[in-house]
């Protein structure tokens, strides 16, 4: 009564929880689940013949609506890394949900410039929460990002941009192994399939590649 519980979102006073996250009803209400035909498509948006890892596949539950779009922007740009929690739980519970398995989870790095600016890395919030809902382990630092590649929504040409941008340190053996490779947000899959490549290059047998929520059909305004 004297601290009521707010949503973690809006702000909005709440007592509805979601794995123990604060969710206004709302805010709930919008976070509505694509159809399952349409969770799972071709990792990148415009495929190319030459591709080293041809038929990477993006499982991705949620459209990028304006419930998701907030939650985003206050997850990466107002320090609410809380949201990352949420987020995790639900691609988790619908990774499960589906029947995913692997044998870890790993997550898109953010670059050492922009880990110190934010604070915090919010894809491995979220792949944390995906890897204790599927109770297999996560992978930390699996993935390095090498170089301060610009915002992909900042570049004119996003597959030139995060090109050879992630590498894989030498003392991380998958050999063979099936991983879960997640990031918060996909619009043309650039990002997750040049990572997916070094994972693949360092002989993981194969990598589904998840994001919570997405737009396929345009550019998103949020900074990257």
């Amino acid at each position: 009564m004297i601290f009521p519980a707010n949503c973690i979102i809006c702000g909005g006073s709440t007592d509805n929880r979601i794995r123990g996250h604060v969710v206004c009803k709302r805010c709930l209400s919008g976070m509505v689940p694509l159809e399952r035909e349409r969770r799972f498509s071709p990792c990148l948006q415009e495929p190319y013949s030459g591709d080293p890892v041809p038929g990477l596949i993006l499982y991705m539950p949620y459209p990028y609506d304006p419930v998701f779009r907030t939650s985003v922007n206050r997850m990466k740009f107002y320090s609410c890394p809380e949201i990352g929690g949420l987020l995790g739980t639900l691609l988790g519970t619908m990774l499960k949900s589906e029947g995913a398995s692997a044998d870890a989870v790993v997550h898109v790095p953010l670059s050492v410039k922009r880990l110190k600016e934010r604070g915090y890395d919010q894809a491995a919030i979220i792949a944390k929460e995906v890897a204790d809902i599927l109770q297999i382990p996560l992978f930390e630092g699996a993935v390095v990002r090498k170089t301060d590649t610009l915002r992909q929504t900042e570049s004119e040409n996003r597959a030139l941009n995060i090109s050879g941008a992630f590498e894989v340190p030498e003392n991380m053996v998958l050999e063979g192994l099936k991983l879960i490779l997640v990031d918060d947000v996909a619009t043309t899959g650039n990002t997750l399939h040049e990572v997916a490549s070094a994972l693949v290059e360092s002989g993981a047998s194969e990598v589904l590649c998840a994001a919570v929520c997405g737009n396929r059909a345009g550019r998103n305004t949020e900074l990257y």
